[in-house]
């Protein structure tokens, strides 16, 4: 089956203007915000690639989209290779630097999921429809949740205060987050006691619980909510 791309024009349900952003991979460097894909824009419309996955009567499934979850679909447009990719565009120095050196702010060298995630995993995305879902299988959806999190997906401000989580109890709060899954597992709790524990939201309704320590990512719980 061929893969059949479109472009989607969107609209970004937010009132935040910014002319100036904190970029992530610049560690916060500010740029202005037309310089970026900061969706703190003057103009709300927004513009992403899409995979079409289906078209059934008036429905049309895509998959592999850039918007937020409930963002309203203005337009749809074909995705026409010899206008819309430009082989010999340039781009800015900070955007075509090396991303997998260790000196880029948002480099993970490693996303780990031990046995017992991995199956808490598979359980939740069964009870969410399994093969029925956007998902082809479960492997699928694993490596989704992989891909994400090989870039650290967390905001400036959490970054910059992790320092200070670890000063002020963050023991406990790790603990308040591990949740059911992991109570029972002396091992994750140990492990993950001084971690602050971050999330990861998929289909709506799976959890996905995990820590961030020294560019290496573990995933240590996934839960229905």
């Amino acid at each position: 089956m061929s893969l059949c791309l479109c472009l989607v024009l969107c609209w970004n349900d937010d009132d935040d203007e910014c002319r100036k952003v904190n970029v992530p991979r610049l560690n916060g460097g500010r740029v202005g915000a037309l310089a970026t894909r900061t969706p703190h824009r003057p103009n709300a419309i927004g513009l992403s690639t899409a995979k079409v996955e289906s078209v059934t009567d008036k429905t049309v499934l895509l998959s592999g989209v850039d918007l937020v979850d409930g963002s309203p679909i203005l337009d749809i447009k074909p995705y026409v290779p010899f206008c819309d990719a430009i082989g010999d565009a340039s781009q800015p120095e900070w955007v075509t630097r090396d991303r997998e050196v260790e000196e880029e702010p948002l480099h993970v060298s490693r996303v780990s999921i031990s046995q017992e995630p991995w199956n808490r995993l598979r359980e939740c995305w069964q009870r969410v429809g399994g093969e029925a879902s956007l998902y082809e299988d479960f492997g699928t959806l694993v490596d989704l949740v992989r891909q994400v999190l090989s870039r650290d997906i967390r905001s400036l401000h959490q970054r910059g205060a992790l320092a200070l989580t670890a000063k002020t109890g963050s023991a406990n709060h790790g603990k308040r987050q591990l949740g059911k899954g992991v109570e029972g597992s002396a091992a994750n709790v140990a492990a993950t006691a001084a971690a602050t524990v971050y999330h990861l939201h998929l289909l709506g309704r799976i959890d996905i619980s995990y820590v961030h320590e020294r560019k290496e990512i573990e995933v240590i719980d996934a839960t229905i909510v």
